[in-house]
């Protein structure tokens, strides 16, 4: 496992662990993808079956022809929890639930922020682009439902996360508000061709996935930067925050305070955004 694989896993318990706090019990794809990112934790197998008894347990482990759950084949691992998870008692699902959180809490006390690339290739875009740290959480997570099956599965297949309807679990995954999520997801990100929304799914720009995943953030100037041919660059063609282009201009209308504006904001770049045209 490199260092993007090992980040991806991680972020993947984040947004997990997150998503687990809107959930009343664990379900299979739940299960099925936190065993993905634990990779076969023998605590997984432990806790589901904590609360199973003795012919429960022989027959799930006779379902696997295993010994004992212990040495339970990789590829028979998803069928084994699976199994077992449905056999356990409603009255114990909350214990499988907490049991969970507490699983996921453990690894990520266990590892370290890693060092990879695709982190150092995110902050160049969010340094290029001055984006927020949430639009830039938001551009990861949309990279990892392209890159990582089981986590599209879990969050675009499952959850729907993407759509209208399920982006509770979006902002949910992410640790932000609805407005949050709607101020990122109506921001520049959209404005400059960032991400596209494609019926459901938002889908996000080729070069933008190519930059995440090999770098050389400097190749996005000639494709989303163009020269300017005017000697002063008009206000919403500079990246900032719609509420400081609003304080800004509300600066220029007071009498006192235009001349001091104009000496120490002349643009002293020769670079604008290129907006995309409809």
């Amino acid at each position: 496992m490199d260092a993007d694989d090992f980040f991806i896993r991680q972020k993947s318990v984040v947004y997990m662990r997150r998503t687990l706090e809107m959930m009343k019990r664990m379900d299979e794809p739940a299960l099925e993808f936190v065993n993905w990112i634990v990779a076969g934790s023998q605590d997984l197998k432990n806790l589901l079956m904590s609360r199973l008894g003795t012919k429960e347990k022989d027959r799930i482990l006779g379902e696997v022809r295993a010994p004992t759950f212990h040495t339970v084949e990789a590829w028979k691992e998803v069928d084994f929890l699976v199994s077992a998870l449905e056999a356990t008692q409603p009255r114990h699902h909350g214990h499988i639930l907490k049991g969970v959180k507490i699983i996921l809490d453990e690894y990520l006390s266990s590892v370290q922020e890693p060092n990879c690339p695709i982190l150092e290739n995110l902050a160049s875009i969010q340094e290029t682009f001055r984006l927020s740290e949430h639009e830039s959480e938001l551009i990861l997570f949309i990279f990892l439902t392209g890159v990582h099956k089981p986590f599209d599965d879990y969050f675009s297949e499952h959850l729907d996360s993407q759509a209208y309807a399920g982006r509770k679990y979006l902002a949910g995954a992410l640790g932000l508000n609805y407005s949050q999520l709607q101020e990122a997801m109506s921001g520049q990100l959209f404005e400059l061709g960032l991400l596209r929304r494609n019926f459901n799914l938002l889908d996000l720009d080729e070069d933008i996935s190519r930059t995440l995943a090999q770098g050389k953030a400097h190749r996005l100037n000639s494709n989303y930067f163009v020269k300017a041919a005017e000697d002063f660059i008009n206000l919403k063609h500079h990246l900032l925050p719609a509420e400081t282009i609003h304080h800004l201009l509300g600066l220029l209308k007071r009498s006192e305070i235009p001349r001091f504006i104009s000496s120490c904001t002349a643009p002293q770049a020769q670079e604008k955004p290129h907006l995309p045209g409809p």
